[in-house]
């Protein structure tokens, strides 16, 4: 069953309270607000942890870049959502909780990670061919292929990486969940994605500065926004079994 407590591994014991978007933007804002030292130390570690792809990245080493966010990354970012979700639940955490954290997610966040790879190599090599002279139709069926591939599997890591952090889900049982919950919540999935691209947007065309905060203040968002519709399918699910 889909929203089965065992399924979901989720803790009926976690205190946030967040049964509707209005009481997930207040409430995370008042912990963004109230814990942004720590919510600052785990965006510098996050950034840290990026450097060395963001590197090549910049050394204009795409392909290395790419292959080296996968095991870098990724796992920092399901790192950072562990970390957050502690701050959200009103724990004290350190640093070297979101370091543990990045050895014990690194499995699984870096097999989620190998699923945006092949979209990513198929637009790498696909690029170049909008340099020619006539760009044939089939570049451009790669490329849109390849842009629908990373779509929808962003909408899945809008959950599965929350999933895996915060209940060590396997990666099958968070894709298969992140799937369910991206599919019957799609205004969240929306909002969510909407928030990434208009923080993308800030760092492209506002200011680059905006980049040492936008993954920490999206992630205490993603974290919040897993918690809310995981609360709404266990609610759900307790509501038809007293039926």
């Amino acid at each position: 069953m889909v929203g089965d407590q065992q399924c979901w591994r989720f803790s009926e014991e976690d205190p946030s309270d967040l049964s509707d978007p209005d009481s997930l933007v207040r409430k995370t804002f008042q912990a963004i607000w109230h814990e942004l030292p720590r919510v600052l130390l785990g965006n510098a570690m996050f950034c840290l942890l990026c450097a060395p792809a963001i590197s090549l990245a910049f050394a204009n080493l795409l392909l290395p870049a790419i292959c080296l966010a996968v095991i870098t990354v990724f796992p920092a970012w399901a790192a950072l959502l562990a970390f957050e979700d502690k701050i959200l639940q009103g724990s004290a955490t350190t640093v070297r909780d979101l370091l543990r954290a990045f050895t014990r997610v690194w499995g699984r966040s870096t097999t989620l990670g190998l699923l945006a790879l092949v979209p990513a190599l198929g637009a790498f090599v696909a690029l170049p061919g909008l340099g020619a002279q006539r760009v044939h139709w089939t570049v451009w069926l790669a490329l849109v292929a390849n842009a629908l591939s990373l779509l929808i599997l962003v909408a899945l890591y809008v959950y599965a990486f929350p999933l895996v952090a915060m209940h060590d889900l396997s990666t099958g049982m968070a894709l298969r969940n992140a799937l369910i919950l991206a599919s019957r919540h799609l205004w969240s999935t929306f909002g969510m994605m909407s928030l990434a691209i208009l923080l993308v947007l800030g760092v492209l065309y506002v200011s680059s500065g905006i980049a040492f905060f936008a993954p920490a203040f999206f992630g205490m968002f993603s974290v919040s926004n897993c918690k809310m519709v995981v609360q709404e399918e266990l609610s759900r699910d307790s509501a038809n079994s007293d039926v």
